[in-house]
């Protein structure tokens, strides 16, 4: 950096050296990088390779402040450029930061398919180096579609290029991600172990950024080991790397992270404001605006694409016409035959060009109607985000004023009233989180829905288990509300008073479709309660299981046969296929 800054006291207007100084100052100051790149920009006047470059850097570091639609614009401009004058090396490096973009987005398909185009043309060009940073960015993708083995392959197989090279800034991400994967995988002497080789090469380069994700990583890695004042401690490491060098993605994560703790912690107070903080923040750089930025992006840039095919197509029917009339004018023989020819061609082209402009529209109708499906979705996804972001919202209030009374029964009920509103939570963010919005796989909702509930009133797991048999069911969110809250309210029932005086409990759910008939069974194997009983343990409860079952037209009866079973015949529900 000392170099450049000195390059450019002799040399104020070296584009090179304005390029070079920004890039660096990505990692440690971001508005003096912007305030370079803008420079570069400005005093370019015939230099498309560096006016590329300084776009893509300038791209880097909207997309690090947040600023998504300009760092869009910007990875597109700079493709089209490095396109046109046939930049292999930097093209790939453009794929690699708009990939980079849709991860920040969470679309991680579009990211990969990005990140695979950035790497093929690495592997073309021989680079090792580069083609190993390919290798890095998809054993992301793989991390956040939980294919561990994937991505642990990929980063082992990533790592020499680095130590042969001396890349130590490479070298270090490599490390910080493997212990991110063990983390994920639960491993956490191994995470530990990558993480603290990862801190001492930063420490020594003097990465602020990558200092930064990894006391986040290690905030997270402690908090799953329960040692949540040292996942604090963290956590405020990283919110200073990050905060100074303005990097609002991360700021965000780094947020959310944060009021987990708390949460856990019983710190309501603290866990409410950052929660709301973080709430405010997200939806600002995610939101359905930036979404349709990015989709009108790719539509755009895949229609160029396929312009340019058919105009060099075109440019090659032309030259070849050009040649056969060249070659038939050297003979008079067969004017006459080239005049025919050229009817005859004529005639091929009006058929062509009629059929292309039919073609055309057919092509604009399936994109409108692909668009408004697309938008669509994108919009109920986002109704189902905000209305878990909402449940959640007051999910913490019920919270925090159950840790505010002294009343044990106001306490329990304010409690089993979070847990209701929890499991419809649960439901929205299926939903958000899904590929196919119209409904819920129920053994997943059931599965979490029980984890959660068992988690909540603190039941040890070693004493009382839970077995789940829904494979295959897919239902409506109109079904699947009053039933989850149903079975909600049945295995909260079964956690207080079933398993007091059983050594191994034993919980289970089962749901079965006969004919048009839904056969739903809870039981357990502990002291054993009829419906009187089970109505007086929890008689409003009761009154609500009763009420959701006529919504589901569904019959009750509750037999005591070695503890308490429940069945419910559904004969109103709708499954999705």
């Amino acid at each position: 950096m000392d170099s450049l800054k000195a390059i450019l006291v002799e040399e104020p207007e070296n584009l090179v050296a304005l390029n070079d100084l920004a890039f660096a100052y990505t990692y440690t100051n971001l508005d003096s990088a912007r305030a370079l790149l803008l420079q570069a920009i400005e005093i370019n006047e015939n230099d498309s390779l560096q006016l590329g470059i300084s776009k893509e850097t300038l791209a880097i570091v909207d997309e690090i402040q947040g600023n998504i639609s300009s760092a869009l614009t910007l990875h597109f401009e700079s493709i089209k450029i490095f396109e046109q004058i046939s930049s292999s090396k930097h093209l790939a490096w453009a794929y690699n930061g708009m990939g980079a973009l849709h991860y920040q987005q969470y679309d991680y398909d579009q990211a990969l398919f990005y990140f695979l185009k950035s790497m093929d043309i690495r592997t073309q060009l021989n680079n090792p180096t580069e083609v190993a940073k390919s290798m890095v960015n998809i054993a992301l993708i793989f991390n956040k579609t939980e294919q561990y083995d994937s991505s642990l392959f990929y980063l082992h197989s990533s790592l020499a290029p680095f130590v042969d090279n001396t890349d130590q800034l490479m070298e270090s991400i490599v490390y910080l991600n493997l212990g991110s994967t063990f983390s994920y995988m639960e491993q956490f002497d191994s995470a530990e172990y990558y993480f603290n080789k990862s801190e001492t090469i930063q420490k020594k380069i003097g990465d602020h950024e990558g200092l930064g994700v990894l006391y986040r990583k290690l905030g997270e890695l402690y908090s799953e080991k329960k040692d949540l004042l040292k996942a604090l401690d963290y956590y405020t490491l990283s919110l200073e790397y990050v905060q100074k060098l303005g990097d609002i993605g991360r700021f965000i994560e780094t947020k959310q992270a944060q009021y987990l703790v708390y949460e856990a912690m019983g710190d309501f107070q603290n866990a409410y404001q950052i929660q709301s903080e973080y709430l405010i923040l997200r939806d600002s750089l995610i939101n359905i605006k930036n979404k349709e930025i990015i989709n009108e992006y790719n539509i755009k840039y895949e229609t160029e694409q396929k312009e340019r095919t058919i105009t060099e197509l075109e440019l090659e029917q032309k030259n070849a016409a050009l040649a056969f009339a060249n070659s038939q004018n050297q003979r008079n023989i067969f004017i006459f035959g080239f005049a025919i020819l050229i009817i005859f061609i004529r005639f091929l082209y009006h058929r062509y060009t009629t059929k292309k402009k039919t073609s055309e529209l057919l092509s604009e109708k399936n994109v409108e109607i692909t668009k408004a499906l697309e938008d669509r979705e994108i919009l109920l996804k986002e109704i189902h985000h905000r209305v878990k972001n909402n449940l959640q919202v007051i999910s913490s209030l019920l919270n925090l004023q159950a840790g505010s009374l002294d009343d044990d029964v106001a306490k329990d009920a304010v409690r089993e009233g979070q847990s209701r509103v929890k499991s419809m939570a649960l439901i929205h963010q299926k939903l958000y989180s899904a590929d196919d919005v119209r409904g819920v796989d129920v053994q997943d909702y059931l599965e979490n829905l029980s984890a959660e509930l068992f988690r909540a009133f603190g039941v040890d797991e070693e004493k009382v288990n839970w077995a789940i048999d829904a494979a295959g069911l897919k239902m409506d969110i109109d079904t699947v509300i009053p039933l989850g809250l149903i079975i909600n309210e049945l295995i909260t029932n079964s956690i207080k008073y079933a398993f007091q005086d059983v050594e191994h409990g034993l919980l289970n759910i089962s749901l079965e479709e006969t004919g048009e008939t839904m056969h739903v069974m809870v039981k357990d194997n502990g002291i054993g309660m009829d419906e009187d009983a089970l109505k007086s343990s929890n008689s409003f409860g009761w009154k609500m299981i009763k009420s959701l079952s006529r919504k589901l037209k569904a019959e009750i009866n509750v037999k005591n046969e070695q503890g308490t079973t429940v069945y419910l015949t559904l004969s109103r529900y709708k499954l999705v296929v």
